[in-house]
């Protein structure tokens, strides 16, 4: 996948990309975004057009990731993340009280993290969210070692799950 740098890559691009690789539509894209439906079309279109590859399969209404929107969708999750711990490393004006150390897998790093860090920051201004990813194994050691205070992903192998206790959440995104 090759940039075309000829042309900028704007937060919009990626915010718009996110949306409809989560919802799978233009349209309710379009709906959660509160911007008309081409307009999203054409951010799709203008991202396809710099990146130089198709980043969906259209299957009938649904646009449904592809092996290179996976790869994009993970770089600008990851990336939507960290500008908003810039954004709000430059806004604070109180320091903060508390910090909590999450490990995530990259697979809930790219969808699920962005929306949950965005939900947590609502609920508790006050407390620094220190993420992490890695595999599975790296991250429950980390918690079992105390570097950790939690860890959003799948059951590990019966090995690397010794001496924790797992309780299972449901999200409300």
């Amino acid at each position: 996948m090759i940039m075309n740098w000829d042309q900028h890559l704007r937060l919009r691009y990626v915010r718009v990309f996110l949306e409809v690789a989560r919802v799978e539509s233009i349209s309710a894209a379009a709906n959660h975004l509160n911007i008309t439906q081409p307009a999203v079309s054409r951010t799709i279109k203008d991202l396809e057009s710099m990146v130089d590859a198709a980043l969906f399969d259209r299957v009938g209404r649904r646009l449904q990731l592809n092996e290179a929107g996976k790869m994009f969708q993970a770089h600008a999750g990851a990336s939507m993340i960290e500008l908003m711990r810039a954004r709000d490393r430059v806004a604070r004006t109180e320091e903060l009280s508390a910090r909590l150390s999450v490990g995530v897998l990259p697979t809930a790093a790219a969808d699920l993290l962005p929306r949950a860090a965005l939900a947590f920051r609502e609920e508790m201004p006050h407390v620094r969210l220190h993420i992490l990813t890695g595999p599975n194994w790296l991250l429950f050691n980390q918690l079992r070692d105390g570097a950790l205070d939690l860890v959003v992903g799948r059951m590990p192998e019966k090995e690397v799950s010794q001496g924790v206790t797992f309780k299972q959440c449901k999200c409300r995104m």
